[in-house]
């Protein structure tokens, strides 16, 4: 039988990555929850694309935010 569909994180804010490390893998319909301190967690999609989540809720789909200034998030970021 094949492993359902699932995605890794790849990116995401510090507070973000105490949940969710980089490399994480999680089911593609997860349940994400964050922190409201959580700024952004972006997954690679193993069936293709990357999805994104803010923080405060759960499944809160938002756009990645842009580079910081200290490269420290958002596109690029990652692997």
């Amino acid at each position: 039988m094949a492993p359902p569909p699932s995605m890794i994180v790849i990116r995401g804010d510090e507070n973000s990555l105490r949940w969710y490390p980089v490399g994480r893998r999680v089911r593609l319909n997860a349940r994400i929850c964050l922190p409201a301190d959580a700024r952004y967690i972006t997954f690679q999609r193993i069936d293709g694309g990357t999805v994104t989540y803010g923080g405060g809720g759960c499944n809160v789909a938002i756009e990645e935010p842009p580079r910081d200034s200290d490269n420290s998030g958002g596109t690029g970021s990652g692997p």
